[in-house]
């Protein structure tokens, strides 16, 4: 009966664990989104959304850094949850470091989005690119409201 009780008990350990590891990859995907409706609400002077979005996207790089820092998340649920733009810029000498790195390069890319490419994402010849402020605030706003950022 003991050894039944251990193995049920090993069981739970081992499943609750699995599926915290997977939510703590999945934080990589909420670390970029947050970070990319940051870019484009401060693309249309959005400040408070701008702020609860920078404050989500490290809070959740964060938790996804400590577990892939502690070896927590699997090559599975990184294949499965990980953005391979995430996946690709994760070296650095500290988590800070990295969380840097990852934030200037999902802004970097949401920012592109805007300006450098056409309306079903294919790179603009850079005498094309779109500097228009107006014209900016406009696609800003509707990729914020297309992302439902809101609801974030």
């Amino acid at each position: 009966m003991a050894r039944t009780i251990l193995a049920v008990t090993l069981t739970v350990i081992i499943a609750s664990t699995t599926h915290a590891a997977e939510a703590d990859a999945k934080k990589a995907m909420i670390m970029l989104t947050h970070w990319q409706c940051y870019t484009w609400a401060s693309m249309h002077d959005n400040t408070a959304a701008v702020e609860r979005h920078f404050v989500a996207g490290l809070e959740a790089g964060n938790v996804f850094m400590d577990a892939a820092i502690a070896g927590m998340i699997t090559p599975e649920e990184a294949r499965a949850n990980v953005p391979v733009m995430v996946s690709l810029t994760m070296q650095g000498p500290t988590k800070d470091f990295i969380l840097g790195r990852l934030f200037e390069s999902i802004q970097g890319d949401a920012y592109d989005e805007i300006t450098a490419e056409n309306e079903i994402g294919l790179p603009l010849n850079p005498a094309d690119y779109i500097t228009d402020d107006e014209l900016i605030d406009v696609k800003a706003r509707t990729r914020y409201d297309r992302a439902n950022c809101t609801l974030l």
